[in-house]
């Protein structure tokens, strides 16, 4: 056993399924290894101010200044690493959102070395950098579907702002991995049944489980 739990991170727009999937793998680890310890969190969180004000603008905002909005991400972000990072000894730590959401939606605007400098990751009072990343691939139609059962909308739930997002987030995976590859993440189509798609993720986080040897035949 490493000295320490693994930190993964799922992405996806809102309705892709992240927290359907957090709960199938976390119960799915629990049935391989009863033992496991879990922190399941979320982001923007809804207990430092940053978190407040970040849900308040996507509520009631008719127009979002990029760096405004990665200021308060970022800021939340840091501040929720420094909750969960001392949990990182005794439970895995598994997150709906984390850095990728803010490089998908800020970082076209912006420019991605410049949202990754934001970030000090690992850093003392910085971000962490995900030890895996599942980001769920879901097409735009899907979307609709889902968001028709929910309301109300927040700023970024219109197609054409997703549209830039999900293009924008498919730039940054390409940057990360010409800049970081040992960043580590995968691309999970998010169409299927929800069984479907955790044998998916599944299988895409099964280098991770065996590398932290949470598994017992690993």
């Amino acid at each position: 056993m490493k000295e320490r739990y693994p930190f993964i991170t799922f992405e996806g727009v809102d309705g892709s399924g992240k927290g359907t999937q957090i709960n199938l793998l976390a119960d799915w680890l629990l049935r391989q290894n009863k033992y496991l310890h879990f922190f399941i969190t979320h982001e923007p969180t809804t207990t430092t101010k940053e978190g407040q004000e970040i849900a308040r603008l996507l509520r009631q905002a008719v127009h979002i200044d990029p760096q405004q909005i990665a200021e308060l991400f970022v800021a939340d972000r840091h501040q929720h690493t420094a909750l969960f990072r001392p949990l990182l000894p005794w439970a895995m730590v598994l997150s709906d959102r984390y850095d990728i959401s803010t490089f998908a939606y800020q970082g076209c605007a912006l420019g991605f070395e410049k949202i990754y400098q934001m970030h000090r990751f690992n850093k003392p009072n910085g971000a962490l950098l995900p030890d895996f990343t599942v980001i769920l691939d879901v097409s735009l139609a899907t979307w609709e579907r889902t968001k028709k059962r929910r309301a109300p909308r927040e700023y970024w739930e219109t197609e054409e702002r997703l549209r830039k997002a999900i293009n924008c987030q498919n730039e940054a995976l390409a940057w990360w991995q010409e800049n970081h590859p040992e960043r580590r993440f995968a691309l999970v189509p998010g169409e299927g049944q929800p069984e479907e798609v955790h044998r998916q993720v599944v299988a895409a986080v099964m280098p991770v489980l065996k590398e932290f040897q949470l598994l017992p035949d690993a």
